[in-house]
């Protein structure tokens, strides 16, 4: 329909970089400012790909409120609309129907390291800007994974699966499962590692 819908999880400015120097995290606890640093929004810019010089807003499709307007200087700005009031990083979506194409559900992780459970796993419906959240206290889930039902037709028709790792025991490892449409869990394994287990990022599901 003559744009390019492009969703990230975006920052106010590149300082968040340092956030993730070694230094920078052995200090995050005393640092007040961290959080601030490490905020990030799930934002979507849509770019038009045709368009005459006008005063008006070139985004021309519906649903969405991101505008692109032209400055004096004959350049397009963009201006994005944002999808959810809480931070997330690591997003995921149904990729095996949805990659590329319009899609309305992403997963994430909560990016706000202030929050009560700063390991929250959020459900974005990128339609009515809602969310779900699922958290335990004192727990760090990695990349949540969307394994679609086979034959299932909704677009979140399936399980979400997450890694666990426990803030008061270094060994304990989970994986939970969530039911993909209502957020909520139903089932989990738990474990204890030989040793301890660091946090990952991202994690991937394979079909056997």
């Amino acid at each position: 329909e003559g744009h390019i819908i492009i969703d990230v999880c975006a920052y106010k400015d590149p300082k968040m970089i340092h956030c993730m120097l070694i230094e920078s995290l052995k200090g995050a606890h005393e640092n007040p400012k961290y959080a601030n640093l490490f905020r990030s929004r799930p934002a979507r810019f849509v770019l038009p790909l045709r368009s005459e010089k006008t005063t008006c807003d070139l985004v021309t499709l519906g649903g969405t409120e991101a505008k692109a307007f032209f400055t004096t200087r004959g350049l397009i700005r963009v201006l994005p609309e944002i999808l959810c009031e809480m931070g997330c990083e690591t997003p995921r979506i149904n990729y095996p129907r949805f990659l590329g194409k319009k899609y309305r559900y992403f997963y994430s992780i909560s990016a706000d390291v202030d929050l009560e459970n700063p390991g929250t796993l959020i459900k974005v419906d990128t339609y009515t800007k809602t969310y779900k959240t699922w958290s335990e206290p004192n727990t760090f889930p990695c990349e949540p994974i969307f394994v679609p039902s086979p034959g299932g037709k909704a677009e979140d028709d399936g399980v979400i699966l997450t890694s666990v790792l426990w803030g008061s025991d270094e060994r304990k490892v989970a994986l939970v499962i969530l039911d993909a449409k209502s957020f909520t869990e139903i089932a989990r394994t738990e474990f204890r590692a030989p040793t301890p287990v660091p946090k990952c990022l991202h994690g991937c599901f394979i079909s056997a």
